[in-house]
């Protein structure tokens, strides 16, 4: 149940409530989004405590009404517009809900079943939440570009032509949730529901979470277009989707796939070995991490495929370099980026001592099996210069080189790359300066892997190292960044003083470098080792399960 005020606005005739159309009782559910931001609120809010909270309500602390409610604030800033509206809405609770109370059966259960049941029962409300959301976007934004003249065939099919399956599969399961809910208030049997829809229906969030990157791109560049910014800014603008962005309910399904393991696994942990649903809720929170890596995955490949697209159609080779196929199967970018270039002025390509230097500006691609160094030739395209093969190419770090003075090179982060046979068959080499320490470790990393001895980053064990919670979405720019998730937790392996931490992601396992002021870090012992237990269900217990 939510309420909605807009400070002077109104509302006007083309308010619409958009129920779940296949639910009674859980049509009353918030958005998935003001959902996601109260949960995340509820976990921000643990951080700086110095005792071990929850995720859910603790049922002690619950006063004999059983009233919780959350409103929406600062963490949800981006999903309203910067109007004076507030969102509040009330957080369906098992141990409030009429039919609970009233067969008293909480007098006969214990703290830990009582927390059992709201986790259980959380599993129903959020994809009821989730399913309105999807209603949503089906009903109101689908629907008026597919009988408008604004978007394209091939457009309207990357923005909304995988959302009828994956709308379809949420339907399924909250209808077998109702019937489970209807049948006993202790949801007995909810486990086994939710390991079978996960090993038969949740295939469709591969291919959704494989289009997400198209589904951004193409948002983007629709978003250029004057036609398409003010119809889209009338459909945001309309109380039927509670002034969300349509970008919002297009991130949906990848944000859900995502919670589904953390939801299992708070049931999980609160099973015993002995309880006849422990067995079920393990296979299904490995079928769901299987399910979650396949996404990540897909979703990866897909965004390599056009990241190459793009990079090959920025090349072009200059005169005298005989050119090749950038674009081929199985090759994928690591890492791109602009380099300083400490360059020989009769433009010798081999570095010897006594030489003055000028500076020009490279940038250079390196690929899984093909290095590629170039110059900007305009702002989307790059001359090539030189390139070989990735095993031809050597690359170490210095402080000093003969012929450049000591003030000069300075705090410029210096690297020797050595071509040892270019598309000429000749060995070219190059003095190169990265802009930072980070940016330097991370170009080494990228050739080689790391051993550092650098006074001015900190390496961890994963069992002595720190955590931070993700404050702010990140979408990484270079291939080997971690992409970043309001609510991700993060176990720090890497620290660099320029702000740059290179850590592992908790719900999946995926490492990257991030920067270190979208997070915040975990001081508290105790939810430091909830989580640390977490990944241990999530990533360790759900491979070994699976091999079995």
């Amino acid at each position: 149940m939510y309420s909605y005020s807009s400070g002077d606005s109104k509302k006007d005739d083309s308010s619409v409530t958009y129920a779940t159309h296949d639910t009674t009782f859980f049509e009353d559910e918030p958005l998935y989004q003001f959902y996601d931001a109260a949960v995340f609120d509820s976990v921000n809010d643990d951080l700086p405590s110095d005792c071990e909270s929850d995720i859910y309500e603790d049922m002690e602390q619950m006063n004999e009404n059983y009233i919780s409610s959350s409103t929406i604030n600062d963490s949800s800033e981006d999903l309203v517009d910067p109007q004076n509206r507030t969102i509040t809405f009330t957080k369906s609770l098992w141990c409030e809900i009429p039919e609970v109370v009233k067969s008293t059966v909480l007098s006969t259960l214990s703290s830990q079943q009582k927390k059992l049941q709201e986790a259980k029962f959380e599993i129903i409300t959020s994809e009821a939440s989730y399913l309105h959301s999807l209603n949503v976007l089906a009903d109101h934004f689908e629907k008026k570009f597919k009988h408008s003249n604004i978007v394209n065939e091939i457009e309207y099919e990357v923005l909304f032509g995988k959302i009828k399956s994956v709308r379809a599969c949420s339907r399924k399961i909250l209808h077998d949730f109702e019937k489970c809910w209807q049948s006993n208030v202790l949801l007995d049997g909810l486990c086994d529901l939710v390991q079978r829809h996960a090993e038969e229906n949740f295939h469709v969030y591969i291919p959704y979470c494989e289009n997400q990157i198209l589904i951004s791109e193409t948002l983007n560049k629709l978003k250029e277009r004057t036609d398409f910014a003010e119809f889209l800014n009338q459909l945001e603008s309309s109380p039927a989707c509670q002034f969300l962005s349509l970008y919002s309910f297009l991130m949906l399904p990848m944000q859900r796939i995502t919670r589904w393991p953390l939801l299992v696994d708070a049931i999980l942990k609160r099973l015993s070995e002995s309880d006849p649903e422990y067995l079920t809720c393990q296979y299904a929170l490995a079928t769901m991490n299987k399910t979650v890596t396949q996404c990540n995955e897909a979703a990866r490949k897909k965004e390599q495929e056009l990241e190459l697209t793009k990079i090959s159609e920025s090349l072009v080779f200059d005169k005298d370099v005989p050119p090749i196929e950038i674009n081929t199967q199985g090759r994928y970018i690591i890492r791109s980026g602009s380099l300083m270039c400490y360059q020989s002025r009769n433009d010798d390509t081999k570095m010897t001592f006594g030489r003055r230097f000028s500076k020009i500006s490279l940038h250079i691609f390196l690929f899984n099996d093909l290095f590629v160094v170039s110059k900007k030739k305009s702002e989307f395209l790059y001359t090539v210069i030189h390139y070989c093969p990735r095993n031809f190419i050597e690359l170490r770090s210095v402080d000093m080189f003969p012929g450049l003075r000591k003030k000069d090179v300075m705090d410029k982060n210096l690297l020797y790359l050595s071509v040892l046979e270019n598309h000429h068959k000749k060995v070219v080499e190059f003095l190169l300066s990265a802009l930072t320490e980070t940016d330097k470790e991370r170009w080494i990393e990228a050739f080689s892997p790391p051993k550092s001895e650098n006074p001015d980053e900190t390496l961890y064990e994963c069992w002595d190292c720190p955590q931070v919670m993700a404050m702010h979405n990140y979408n990484g720019c270079q291939p080997d960044e971690l992409s970043l998730s309001r609510g991700d937790v993060i176990n720090v392996l890497r620290k660099m003083t320029d702000g740059w931490y290179h850590g592992e992601r908790l719900r999946d396992g995926h490492t990257g470098w991030f920067p270190a002021n979208y997070t915040v870090e975990i001081i508290n012992p105790h939810v430091r080792a909830r989580n640390l237990k977490q990944r241990y269900r999530l990533l360790t217990f759900s491979e070994n399960y699976l091999k079995t």
